[in-house]
């Protein structure tokens, strides 16, 4: 289980969520984010190509999610969506190493099951 967050090419705005895999760009390699509330000017442009990952943390637990979630609540933009603005506080909220080195994109895209 880790933590990711996204950062969208589109807007200002950042998807924080959790994932219980090992490769967070499994997470959305083939559905990309369309099951989840997203805001509406961004609604048809939230696939693998349309964000970027900036950060990782394996091993965080979806309490650790929530609790981020509730302390950046004054950039909250629709459901897991924050403004932009909110990216000065988590290295400080999350003070872990980042290991977004150990995800693949290309990997995920390669295969048919979650990494």
């Amino acid at each position: 289980m880790g933590v990711y967050v996204y950062r969208s090419k589109h807007m200002n705005a950042i998807k924080i969520g959790h994932y219980a895999k090992q490769n967070a760009w499994s997470r959305i390699a083939h559905r990309g984010f369309y099951s989840c509330i997203c805001p509406s000017d961004i609604r048809d442009r939230v696939s693998v190509d349309d964000v970027d990952l900036l950060y990782w943390f394996p091993d965080l637990k979806p309490k650790d999610e929530k609790r981020v979630h509730k302390l950046l609540n004054a950039h909250a933009l629709c459901g897991e969506w924050f403004s932009t603005d909110a990216l000065e506080q988590i290295p400080t909220l999350l003070p872990f190493e980042n290991k977004m080195e150990q995800c693949s994109k290309e990997s995920a895209l390669q295969t048919r099951r979650r990494l």
